[in-house]
């Protein structure tokens, strides 16, 4: 997205438009950043030519659109992911700390002669047999459940999108149109 706006910018800013002397020319930087790098010369040559912004107001850049809403769409993911993992590493922290504990406490004992005390770790790996099993998991949070939700979400989304596009389309040439003419 960065990319295709540097390219909107380079095809249509003219140049020495810029007044301060670090971008007195930004052209000759850009062209000087392409043929640096081979693998952002070829990104540049991908991304298509400019084109002129459409002349009516109602109807959007779509790209752009679906570009922003897949960005942020993304973005809502991975800080899901990190809270899942910023709690688990926090799980992973305080267990440590336990047996770090659990460790220093055996060697107290050890230090003052005391034999070593029934609540080590073998107590506990014991007592994992003696629990409940956990409940089943949710279908909703099993692997099928997500993507069953995800495209349920994305098939609305994309109706609601289409609804809209047409609601707009049809007020536009609602007005502009004669009503005799189908």
């Amino acid at each position: 997205m960065l990319l295709v706006m540097v390219k909107f910018l380079y095809l249509t800013v003219p140049r020495g438009f810029f007044l301060s002397a670090q971008w007195k020319d930004p052209h000759t930087f850009i062209d000087s950043l392409l043929g640096a790098s081979a693998v952002l010369a070829l990104l540049w040559r991908a991304i298509p030519p400019w084109q002129p912004i459409r002349a009516l107001p109602t109807d959007p850049l779509w790209e752009t659109v679906y570009a922003v809403v897949g960005a942020m769409v993304v973005g809502l993911v991975g800080k899901l992911l990190r809270r899942s993992a910023h709690k688990r590493r926090a799980q992973i922290t305080e267990f440590r700390q336990e047996m770090q504990r659990e460790a220093w406490r055996q060697q107290a004992r050890a230090a003052q002669g005391l034999a070593p005390d029934d609540r080590g770790t073998t107590t506990v790996i014991q007592a994992i047999g003696h629990q409940y099993l956990a409940p089943p998991e949710p279908w909703s949070q099993t692997i099928r459940g997500i993507l069953i939700l995800g495209l349920i979400v994305a098939v609305v989304g994309g109706l609601i999108v289409a609804l809209i596009q047409l609601y707009w389309e049809y007020s536009f040439f609602q007005v502009r149109w004669p009503s005799g003419r189908n």
